[in-house]
């Protein structure tokens, strides 16, 4: 593993492991909530969800009787009455509010309890954008997500792709919100469930 694998999961078994569930570990204080929220997991459900926007074909694919019970500057707290195994640490999460606004994270934490389950999320980035990308113009193409840098809050932008791409493949084209771009992979910086976010250089734009 590298270095940055071996943090990621350090942190995740520590969360995990933790006696109160990983509260002692919080960045920031939370304010209670009490909102419906609509979410989707993994790269490319997320992906998928962004693409329909706030129509019933995304919806109707979004287990319902999600909601919001608390949320900071660096994070979200959800509530769901039922099990969802499939849910772990380290997994891609998208939260929509009753507002329209899109928040990506990262599950950090998880406590099954007899009625539901309780999930820790780790902000990201707000309004995440579904892009593709390709090694040339005739290759099959991969559905990444792209999250714009908010100076305001401090936080960078993130590529995040899927795992099986390399840094080390060379340049791809980046098709975003109707136009293309020549980009360069630069390696990567966190390694999550199904998505890894790599560092990036943009080359040129495609005409």
């Amino acid at each position: 593993l590298t270095r940055e694998q071996w943090r990621a999961l350090s942190r995740s078994l520590s969360l995990r492991w933790s006696p109160d569930g990983g509260k002692s570990l919080r960045r920031s204080d939370r304010a209670q909530q009490n909102e419906e929220v609509t979410v989707a997991d993994g790269l490319s459900a997320i992906a998928r969800a962004l693409q329909f926007g706030d129509n019933q074909t995304r919806r109707a694919a979004s287990p319902a009787g999600w909601r919001l019970v608390d949320e900071s500057e660096s994070g979200l707290g959800l509530y769901y009455p039922g099990m969802l195994p499939d849910l772990t640490p380290g997994r891609l999460i998208l939260v929509r509010m009753h507002d329209g606004s899109c928040h990506l994270g990262v599950i950090r934490r998880l406590m099954r309890q007899s009625q539901g389950i309780r999930v820790g999320i780790e902000r990201l980035g707000s309004e995440p954008v579904p892009v593709t990308l390709q090694q040339s113009a005739d290759a099959d193409a991969s559905v990444a997500l792209y999250v714009p840098r908010n100076k305001a809050h401090g936080r960078d932008r993130w590529l995040l792709v899927p795992q099986r791409l390399s840094p080390a493949s060379g340049n791809y084209l980046l098709h975003a919100m109707g136009k293309c771009y020549r980009i360069c992979l630069e390696g990567e910086s966190q390694v999550f469930d199904d998505a890894m976010h790599l560092d990036f250089s943009t080359l040129s734009r495609v005409e």
